[in-house]
């Protein structure tokens, strides 16, 4: 085959390749939807995913935003899963979780449950029994500051087979230093739980 037949033939191949592309294509747009605002996650949807995420993990509520050891011991119930076999967990992960979940750098543990058995380089995790909380949205408010006031409704199952349901109230803050994107401050009840 001489050069300008071959020319011909690798012309006709990448116009015929060029057509099926173009066909493809066309097919394709017929069939698929067109991407609109609604096609693409919702970013109030994905902050109020990552919001209620967060308060179904949190075990820190009204005054136990006031101490250092209140935090230590809602961010361990949290750990609860990574305590060794005589209920100590790394206190190096619990104040990473402590500064990531609550934007408070603990820096002494050896202050922390001074009532309960220590280890170095460990904290204790308290034999208790504990509340769980589920929390549904109910409103999601952004501040001028860039935080957000969520309030929730809660369904609290506590040890002894109870459930109770509350509303709360919680203020996030922004954080880009967190793994979650912000931290908690605040976590109130508001006098509304009533009994199950």
């Amino acid at each position: 085959m001489n050069i300008k037949k071959r020319m011909i033939l690798i012309f006709s191949l990448i116009l015929l390749f060029s057509c099926c592309l173009l066909s493809v294509n066309s097919a394709l747009a017929k069939t698929s939807p067109p991407v609109t605002a609604q096609t693409v996650a919702n970013p109030s949807e994905v902050l109020s995913a990552r919001f209620l995420n967060m308060l179904n993990h949190n075990f820190a509520y009204d005054d136990a935003y006031q101490t250092e050891e209140a935090l230590v011991n809602a961010a361990a119930l949290s750990l609860r899963d990574y305590a060794d076999e005589d209920g100590f967990i790394s206190a190096e992960m619990t104040a990473a979780y402590v500064k990531n979940f609550y934007g408070v750098t603990v820096e002494d543990f050896s202050v922390i449950n001074t009532a309960f058995e220590q280890k170095e380089g460990y904290v204790y995790l308290i034999p208790r029994g504990f509340t769980a909380y589920t929390h549904t949205l109910v409103s999601m408010i952004p501040n001028e500051d860039g935080t957000y006031t969520v309030v929730t409704r809660v369904t609290e199952s506590d040890h002894d087979g109870e459930a109770f349901a509350a509303t709360v109230e919680t203020l996030f803050v922004p954080d880009a230093q967190s793994e979650f994107g912000f931290h908690i401050v605040r976590s109130v009840f508001r006098q509304d739980t009533a009994s199950l």
